[in-house]
């Protein structure tokens, strides 16, 4: 295994393996995983599933808004680390906070189920570029 370091990239603290990000602290509280963690491993819990119509607007950063969200799984909870798929591959898009309860995505699918805070091209997936 590759030694893991922990670097501060601008606002953002990350442990790193070699070159590639593997998790980050949101707001100096919780670590999360990034996409390429995510990318490499799949079979990570609290996934949040959303149709392909949603994802450009979600890798570029947008929120996850209920009426695209296909599927849940059932570790997802409201105020919990999530992370976004889309629904043909499985893919991670995205990673974020679940801003409702897993039931409320699937079922009620009004508004804003999950807050962005990790998409593809942004500063997190950048560090793997320089």
């Amino acid at each position: 295994y590759d030694e893991l370091d922990e670097a501060r990239y601008g606002d953002k603290e990350i442990i790193l393996r070699g070159a590639t990000p593997l998790l980050f602290l949101y707001e100096g509280e919780l670590w999360f995983p990034t996409l390429y963690f995510l990318l490499e491993n799949p079979e990570t819990k609290r996934r949040v599933t959303i149709d392909m119509g949603g994802v450009k607007a979600v890798s570029g950063g947008a929120n996850v808004m209920a009426p695209g969200v296909v599927a849940c799984d059932e570790e997802v909870k409201k105020g919990e680390g999530v992370w976004v798929a889309e629904e043909r591959y499985g893919r991670a898009l995205a990673v974020g906070i679940a801003l409702m309860e897993r039931d409320e995505m699937v079922v009620g699918r009004q508004g804003v189920a999950v807050k962005n805070i990790h998409h593809v091209g942004d500063k997190i997936w950048e560090i793997k570029e320089d």
